[in-house]
């Protein structure tokens, strides 16, 4: 009989029927509208997206996981007592143009995209932490970690350094004697520094330290290809006599 509530095993079909909101249905969806189970996994069979905290998936774009919250934190991955492990990874093999995360503010004031930080970086937590640890392998024309801002008295990134010792707000490195930029800054018009480094709480730290390592002959620790304005004093560090070049200027350690 048709009441809510109703069930029966349908002999023919194999499934448990419902009678729920005045129809019946299958008590367990088909795969493609429900969880499936398969050993220990488990996974979605939906060819939308899978939601939380909401219905409308023009809330959340095109995106395949969809999180919606007015709380403070949508979404925590966290990995305890590990070696090597990662907590978030976005990949994307092939293809042109794509972005692997994108962390986009709309509105607001004082907001941050992408806050990644160390805590205890040289006592429970370990030693030799990167909060973020941009790497391109192979390719060109890529980019590890890129800030791309609009506006003014924006940053693109913004890497901040407190207290302790031998820590590094923002690291770039270029490795097997390769041709690129280990960082590369740009303002393209409006107001605003490329690059903002600086040193407070009077601690004994570099705001910018560049070295050329041994990354093969021709790397600079540093290049200017325009005029340079310094607001404090320069400092040369001893070394021998570099490569002549006109307009070269050391300090001769001996």
């Amino acid at each position: 009989t048709s009441a809510n509530g109703s069930l029966y095993y349908d002999q023919t079909t194999n499934k448990f029927r419902c009678f729920e909101g005045g129809a019946w249905k299958d008590c367990v969806g088909a795969d493609n509208e429900a969880w499936i189970i398969s050993g220990v996994n488990m996974s979605s069979g939906v060819s939308g997206s899978v939601l939380v905290g909401t219905a409308n998936p023009i809330l959340v774009g095109s995106a395949k996981l969809g999180v919606l919250t007015n709380d403070a934190l949508a979404i925590q991955a966290r990995v305890d007592n590990a070696s090597g492990a990662t907590g978030i990874m976005s990949s994307i093999n092939g293809g042109n143009s794509n972005s692997a995360i994108i962390a986009q503010i709309v509105g607001g004031a004082s907001n941050t995209a992408i806050v990644a930080q160390v805590v205890n970086g040289t006592g429970s937590a370990g030693s030799g932490n990167a909060a973020i640890a941009g790497t391109v392998t192979g390719g060109s024309s890529n980019m590890g970690v890129l800030g791309s801002v609009t506006g003014n008295g924006s940053t693109g990134v913004h890497g901040v350094a407190q207290s302790g010792t031998n820590i590094i707000g923002v690291l770039g490195q270029v490795t097997g004697g390769a041709s690129g930029n280990a960082v590369q800054a740009v303002l393209n018009s409006g107001t605003g520094n490329a690059v903002f480094a600086t040193v407070t709480s009077g601690g004994t730290g570099v705001a910018i330290h560049g070295s050329n390592g041994n990354g093969g002959s021709g790397n600079l620790a540093g290049q200017f290809d325009g005029p340079v304005d310094f607001n404090g004093p320069i400092k040369l560090q001893p070394s021998t006599q570099p490569t002549s070049a006109n307009g070269s200027l050391y300090y001769d350690q001996t």
